[in-house]
């Protein structure tokens, strides 16, 4: 319950400053429906209904409405409104939206046909790694849905070797950029731990590296950010919370 005051806090803020978010207007009906508060989910589903009647159709809002009616479990509208956004533009991320809203509606063959699509542009264009990984991930359990069990096992296999690849390759960055921390190049190592927690977000060797880094560039707020994520995930980490000690000696010579 204490994560869903807290969730509640910070989306209410987020609201103050930009009240018109479908987005996060969505996220915190459905903070307030999972702590039972139906009364106040109710008043945001109703703003949001009015908000989404309101809002143009270019492309950014498109995308809104596609999030919030998906998040809310109203597939048909999500899908009609992510076809709106495809015949603005034809990416492959939309593409695996509209895939995964089929397959849940348990309209496979258009499903995959959305999702094949996307890894078709993926590859040719070069996409993001991670659309690609999600789209074999969906397609992988469109065909297992169709009793297609041989495709897919090809994909999900497929999928297997590419988070092998995606683990493997968050541990060089670690490495990596624990080496670029050592030989006081900061803003390189600070590049390669980022891009590792993109990978692997909860690894707390990478978190307390990068907040080791954060504070010999001076940067206390980012610094004691990842050493409160890394002690929240591992609280008696020895690591952790050494470097957190150091941290409030630099910060109390302030």
């Amino acid at each position: 319950m204490r994560r869903y005051e807290e969730a509640l806090a910070d989306l209410t803020k987020a609201l103050e400053v930009k009240p018109n978010d479908p987005a996060t207007l969505t996220i915190r009906e459905l903070t307030y429906r999972s702590m039972g508060k139906h009364n106040e989910a109710l008043l945001d589903l109703i703003k949001l209904n009015e908000l989404l009647q309101c809002i143009q159709n270019n492309e950014d809002t498109l995308n809104d409405r596609v999030w919030a009616y998906f998040l809310m479990g109203q597939y048909n509208e999500a899908l009609a409104f992510v076809t709106k956004s495809l015949k603005i533009k034809q990416d492959s991320s939309s593409l695996v939206i509209r895939g995964e809203i089929y397959r849940l509606m348990g309209k496979y063959e258009e499903a995959l046909t959305d999702l094949t699509s996307a890894l078709k542009i993926g590859i040719d264009l070069k996409i993001d790694l991670g659309i690609e990984i999600l789209a074999l991930g969906i397609r992988g359990l469109t065909y297992r849905s169709m009793g297609r069990h041989k495709e897919a096992h090809a994909d999900l296999n497929k999928l297997n070797k590419f988070l092998e690849f995606e683990l493997n390759y968050s541990r060089v960055l670690i490495r990596r950029g624990r080496t670029y921390h050592m030989m006081g190049r900061y803003e390189k190592a600070l590049k390669d731990l980022t891009n590792s927690l993109e990978i692997l977000p909860n690894n707390v060797f990478a978190l307390v590296h990068r907040g080791e880094t954060y504070r010999m560039m001076g940067k206390y707020k980012e610094a004691l950010a990842d050493f409160a994520k890394s002690l929240e995930i591992c609280p008696n980490d020895v690591e952790t919370l050494k470097a957190h000690k150091k941290l409030m000696v630099d910060m109390n010579k302030m």
